[in-house]
């Protein structure tokens, strides 16, 4: 796997959006912790559209919380009946309370994938 670069979160990105060099040094992808972030970011990128679609926003921060960004207990209904859609998982109320942000969600949706198959609810019940 000689050539991939890996991902390097946290680092900021000039207004071009190229990242330097420096910042994106070779590495063997294979044994390093940030090759499973791929599939993180992929779940942030799919939560990340369902808020911009949810609060008609054209960008957000993975950082954004859904109460700051003006959401209440109708939105966080409607929220979770889109996160069912998309990811295939029903999504507790309580969780949204607890993981308010994009990134915090879209954790709890891979661990629950990981944990349970992507079709399972994460609260035990049925979906459909």
């Amino acid at each position: 796997m000689a050539g991939l670069r890996a991902p390097t979160f946290g680092a900021p990105v000039p207004p071009t959006g190229r990242r330097p060099r420096a910042a994106t040094e070779d590495c063997d992808c294979a044994t390093t912790p940030r090759y499973a972030a791929r599939s993180f970011a992929l779940t942030e990128n799919r939560v990340a559209r369902l808020w911009q679609r949810l609060f008609g926003l054209d960008a957000l921060s993975i950082h954004d919380n859904f109460f700051a960004l003006g959401g209440h207990s109708l939105l966080a209904a409607h929220l979770r009946a889109l996160v069912c859609s998309e990811f295939g998982q029903d999504l507790p109320l309580g969780m949204l309370l607890a993981s308010p942000t994009v990134a915090e969600l879209a954790a709890h949706i891979d661990q629950a994938r990981a944990a349970g198959g992507e079709s399972q609810s994460t609260s035990g019940m049925p979906v459909g």
